[in-house]
């Protein structure tokens, strides 16, 4: 053994209890450490570990994670009693936070660990079921997915990262699959556990389902979105967030982004989204620099966001930084705040750093 002795603090919210314990192996993982110190469940049950931010970290190394662990579920994890059975897949329950889940493939009178999806069924958040030991998935397991709007690929959770990356192939035709891009369905494990196959029967395609279509570009209509502004009065210094009005007669309020230094006088930006109940109109500032905020939609899939930088009268790709505070598969399709960093591996690096409804006033004029 080499380097010092870690101390580790365990906290137990469930007992309102906590316990140090050092780490004296290197190689060991945190569910190494529950067992040799007497730390595990003493009803046998699987003991969960997660970091400040919700994310499963039992297989970590503990000598190079976190000081300071939670032993209870983390986020987007429940261990669930199945009472019930509605038809023959769904069972619905509650989870430990008690909120209404509804479980795909549960047995009645059984325990079951689940990871819940963003999608509901009715009032229920859906989840399927894994086991927190290898092997996590079996053969003719029953898992619930949204069907990439590209490729014929997706993802699992994985106990091992606390992420979604356990990638698997989807067994479908592919003018079927072009024909359920973006739907929430359930999918059937196939042998090799890195395959699942469609299964219609559990999730009909609804008849008002559309299939994602790619946008095409909009041409000489972007043109049309730009919007002169007065003067901005800064709300954050750092990172920098504005707010204005549009010139002219049908004078509206916006949220601006962009750096205020870099952007030509008078000031000109681009109207990316308008108003409603739960954001602001928002604007991006005509200029380019690090350091600069701009709202942006995170990608139904992929990392990568085109900016357009007038010194090179061209966009210009960067890449969003995923992280534990702010995970991009939770937030794709929706509208963000990033800042524009330099990153020593994808050079421009976009960081999301807020969202345009913690600025929103209620009530506030809008132009629609």
């Amino acid at each position: 053994m080499t380097g010092e002795v870690k101390q580790l603090t365990i906290l137990f919210p469930d007992a309102d209890f906590s316990t140090v314990v050092a780490v004296h192996d290197e190689s060991s993982t945190l569910n190494d450490v529950l067992r040799t110190n007497g730390l595990q469940s003493r009803d046998g049950s699987y003991r969960f570990l997660c970091d400040s931010h919700g994310l499963m970290i039992n297989y970590q190394n503990a000598h190079s994670g976190p000081d300071v662990i939670r032993a209870e579920p983390p986020r987007n994890v429940a261990p669930i009693w199945v009472g019930r059975m509605q038809g023959p897949y769904f069972a619905p329950s509650q989870d430990h936070l008690g909120r209404d889940i509804t479980v795909l493939g549960g047995v009645v009178d059984t325990f079951t660990t689940a990871y819940i999806t963003s999608w509901k069924r009715g009032e229920h958040l859906v989840g399927y079921q894994f086991s927190p030991q290898p092997p996590y998935y079996s053969a003719q397991g029953l898992v619930f997915l949204q069907v990439p709007l590209k490729g014929v690929t997706s993802n699992l959770y994985n106990p091992e990262t606390g992420r979604c990356d356990h990638k698997v192939k989807l067994e479908c035709e592919k003018e079927q699959l072009d024909e359920i891009r973006g739907l929430w369905s359930a999918w059937e494990i196939t042998g090799g556990l890195h395959a699942v196959k469609f299964r219609g029967d559990i999730t009909p395609i609804p008849r008002e389902f559309k299939p994602y279509q790619p946008k095409t570009r909009p041409g000489n209509r972007a043109q049309s979105r730009h919007v002169k502004i007065g003067e901005i009065s800064t709300v954050q210094l750092d990172p920098p967030i504005h707010r204005s009005r549009t010139t002219g007669p049908n004078s509206w309020p916006v949220l601006v982004c962009g750096s205020a230094q870099s952007s030509p006088s008078p000031k000109r930006g681009v109207l990316v989204a308008k108003s409603n109940q739960s954001r602001p109109n928002m604007v991006n500032l005509e200029g380019f620099s690090y350091g600069m905020t701009q709202f942006i939609k995170i990608p139904e899939q992929g990392r990568t966001v085109a900016l357009y930088n007038p010194m090179m009268k061209d966009n210009v790709e960067c890449t969003l930084i995923n992280s534990d505070e702010h995970p991009l598969d939770d937030y794709r399709g929706r509208w963000v705040i990033v800042q524009l960093k330099r990153h020593t591996r994808y050079k421009r690096g976009l960081r999301i750093v807020g969202f345009p409804g913690d600025f929103h006033k209620k009530g506030s004029r809008s132009n629609e």
